[in-house]
């Protein structure tokens, strides 16, 4: 499609979704036909070819005075590497990669390539099951991967697993688990293998280190197939400064702010999107649009919200530009984040929107705020892994960290996220108090608290082994520590069971939104670091959460839960099988629960009867 008038329109008012049909490379019979966004360049020329095989350069014409260069016809099959060579006002010639591609070449090269989308998509019924949810009240547990190093294999240290081979055991692995979804760290091409991603150089060429974009698609269909959806990453606030990328990229401040006070990041060492340039607007919100239609992609999990929200996030004073009217907050980046929410509901009925937010902004999930569907709860985690850290002689001081989660749960609709960033310095295992038994109990009882209390859940890869280690680029998963270690495989166990359960009772998760959904039983037990509370929803059987987090087992301990239930253990972190002890119990007393708890341990119990 050549860029027609309501395209062009569009394109200039920051609205078009659609410049992944209009800008880039497109093979036809006649030829591949070239279109790039340079309006301060005074010539652009295409590059066929990387610099070993003599690159053959085309010339472009500009399209009106749309700022768009394009060529027709060009001898460029599928398969061609390209650059384009783009000469500034400054007389500059610079080569940069397509900012639309839809493939890049692998590292070293920083070419882009000519591609035919050839997969046939195979998950309608996954689709029309999508359009019909409700994500707010469903289960949704994410299991968070870095494909590059989720199973590498350092006998072959130069080996990059394509999607394919990744396809069918990400999906067993996941359904072990029993998560809803999993969430792929950037799968957009960046430069660097040892990073988590977040330096975009192509934001609709998937990361060319394991396959094409046909062979991405297959791993998200096969997910599908198998029942569970793809949340992918995505950047919209910052780039990589790369030469060959986004930044000047015709000579000029275009992608990026040109007053270095907003069009840097220094927190990141990245260019930041101008989000007062309707183009730079348009070519997001195309991006968006793109994965979701192109990748039948799930949800867009969206990176560092919070350094879009504030001029002065990451920035030393001085550095700092604030708004005409003095305030330091972002119009611009508010009106971009709400146009997103509303595109992903357009057009992806039943995907959803997750906001990495760290600094409390009010309303991130509201209507009548940002409109995201769901944002993690980074308060959340810092406290609860705060007290779990501390020597349990310490614990009845800070009671409050494990309580004050509830007293703003029903703020926002929350991701409780244990994710990469929260544990990359430590492995969750090495984060928590004691011995190497003691750990392994705290980190049972944490996620067994975290996945009973309000909110959807979200946990980084490793955590299942009970990884010894913090994640690093030249680090994998040891896949056989389970068979190694009885602690290990204890943990891998209890995860898969946590998450079996959790899907099977809607007491957990049909009413995560609503404050009638958590009942607290037991907060002021400070003294034996006891805590209980009742989860219930509209028709279901509620559960019952008690957690010890002393290091003294409590016996006989009373429980004020309901005394016209009897109720019974479904869910143990003490269970042998896991690497506890055993010692849990329940019982009743003249209608009243009486519970032996062990440390460092966490039990769910439902009503007698409740036969799931």
């Amino acid at each position: 499609m050549h860029l027609s008038d309501d395209t062009y329109a569009a394109f200039l008012n920051g609205t078009a979704r659609d410049l992944a049909e209009t800008l880039g490379a497109f093979p036809a019979p006649g030829g591949t036909r070239f279109a790039v966004w340079a309006p301060h360049a005074t010539s652009v020329t295409v590059v066929l070819g990387d610099e070993a095989s003599h690159p053959l350069r085309i010339p472009t014409t500009p399209v009106r005075e749309s700022g768009v260069w394009s060529v027709d016809g060009v001898d460029a099959p599928a398969g061609t590497r390209y650059r384009f060579a783009i000469t500034g006002a400054d007389g500059e010639t610079r080569l940069k990669a397509d900012p639309m591609a839809r493939e890049a070449a692998p590292r070293p090269s920083d070419c882009s390539v000519v591609t035919v989308p050839a997969h046939r998509w195979s998950d309608d019924r996954w689709l029309a099951a999508r359009a019909r949810s409700d994500p707010r009240r469903e289960p949704l547990s994410v299991y968070e991967v870095h494909l590059g190093t989720w199973r590498w294999d350092p006998r072959e240290p130069g080996r990059e697993r394509p999607y394919t081979e990744l396809a069918p055991m990400l999906a067993d692995h996941a359904e072990r688990l029993g998560v809803t979804h999993v969430e792929l760290m950037p799968i957009a091409a960046h430069p660097f293998p040892g990073s988590w991603g977040y330096q975009g150089t192509g934001y609709f060429a998937p990361d060319p280190r394991h396959g094409s974009s046909d062979e991405l698609k297959a791993l998200i269909d096969h997910l599908h197939g198998r029942g569970i959806g793809v949340i992918a990453d995505w950047v919209p606030g910052h780039f990589s400064a790369d030469e060959y990328a986004l930044g000047r990229f015709d000579g000029e401040p275009l992608y990026e702010h040109p007053d270095p006070r907003r069009g840097t990041q220094p927190a990141f060492g990245a260019l930041v999107f101008n989000l007062q340039r309707p183009e730079v607007r348009s070519f997001l919100l195309s991006c968006a649009a793109y994965w979701l239609e192109e990748f039948h992609i799930d949800g867009l999990r969206v990176d560092a919200v919070s350094s879009m929200l504030r001029h002065d996030w990451g920035r030393p004073g001085a550095e700092v530009l604030p708004e005409a009217d003095g305030s330091l907050v972002n119009p611009d980046a508010i009106s971009f984040l709400r146009e997103l929410n509303e595109l992903v509901e357009q057009e992806a009925p039943g995907a959803f929107t997750v906001a990495e937010e760290a600094t409390a902004w009010p309303g991130v999930t509201h209507d009548d705020g940002l409109g995201f569907t769901f944002c993690w709860n980074m308060g959340w985690s810092h406290d609860w892994l705060a007290y779990l850290e501390l020597d349990p002689a310490e614990r009845p001081a800070a009671h409050n960290e494990i309580t004050f989660a509830s007293a703003y749960a029903g703020s926002e609709h929350f991701v409780l996220a244990l994710s990469h960033d929260v544990i990359a310095e430590r492995s969750l295992t090495a984060r928590m108090w004691g011995s190497a038994e003691q750990r392994l109990a705290g980190q049972r009882a944490l996620l067994a608290l975290q996945w009973a209390h309000r909110g959807k859940k979200l946990l980084f890869m490793g955590a299942e082994l009970a990884a010894p280690s913090a994640w690093t680029h030249d680090w994998a998963l040891d896949w056989t520590l389970p068979e190694r270690d009885r602690r290990s495989a204890g943990m891998l166990d209890f995860v898969s069971a946590l998450g079996h359960a959790y899907r099977a009772r809607p007491a957990l998760w049909a009413a995560d939104d609503v404050d009638a959904g958590f009942e607290w039983v037991e907060a002021d037990d400070a003294a034996r670091s006891v805590y209980a509370w009742i989860r219930c929803a509209p028709g279901a059987e509620p559960l019952l959460c008690v957690a010890n987090l002393g290091a003294e087992p409590q016996a006989a301990y009373r429980i004020d839960a309901p005394r016209d239930t009897q109720w019974r253990i479904v869910l143990d972190s003490d269970e042998a099988r896991f690497g506890g002890a055993g010692t849990a119990a329940a019982r009743h007393d003249d209608g009243v629960l009486v519970l032996d708890l062990p440390p460092f341990a966490c039990l769910w119990l439902v009503p007698e009867g409740d036969d799931v």
